[in-house]
């Protein structure tokens, strides 16, 4: 039997279904949480922690879904991962809390680890990032702008500007406004 293959979609679903397991547990019986953690003295606390977790999952997941900011999603996955670890590494450490957050410290270091040494792109589940953000770059020509002298947008394939993320396109003309006072509306790039 092959070992699975290391993908950023495999670490971002073993990411969103450790921490959806870890933050819906105390939300839904903090009296069994407490049996396997310990006493907590803030449950307020725990239930902050906890929607925290969530929202940091939707995150990932929508970054997951989207395709277009892998950067972004690489470094909220390694970045909450490596604070919860570290957390779960230094309280116990320290004696403030269970040592059964030694074993969450091990689940998080691994995540971060692996949120780092995963491959670029996305694996077939999500499409391929770099590949797919060419196509819509350059009219499927590749990433050097059908030049094959590497002349054209930059080869990564990602927006450079905030309105090529919204799909934007700009007029090279100054702006001037109407006479109504109004703002003239962006032009999207399935409008051009």
């Amino acid at each position: 039997m092959r070992a699975p293959r290391l993908t950023l979609a495999s670490v971002e679903r073993a990411h969103i279904a450790y921490w959806i397991f870890g933050a819906v547990w105390p939300l839904v019986s903090m009296r069994s949480f407490e049996r396997v953690t310990g006493n907590k003295r803030d449950e307020w606390l725990v239930r902050t922690v906890s929607l925290l977790m969530l929202s940091v999952v939707a995150t990932l997941a929508a970054l997951g879904r989207s395709r277009r900011d892998e950067a972004a999603l690489r470094l909220l996955g390694a970045t909450s991962a490596g604070a919860l670890g570290s957390v779960a590494l230094v309280g116990p450490l320290v004696g403030r809390i269970s040592p059964v957050y030694l074993m969450d410290a091990a689940v998080d270091t691994a995540l971060t680890a692996l949120w780092a040494l995963a491959p670029g792109t996305r694996s077939a589940a999500h499409g391929d990032m770099e590949r797919d953000s060419e196509r819509q770059d350059t009219g499927g020509q590749g990433g050097d702008g059908g030049d094959g002298a590497g002349g054209g947008r930059p080869q990564r394939g990602f927006p450079s500007t905030i309105g090529e993320v919204r799909g934007e396109t700009h007029d090279p003309e100054p702006f001037m406004p109407e006479e109504s006072g109004s703002f003239p509306e962006p032009t999207r790039r399935e409008d051009r």
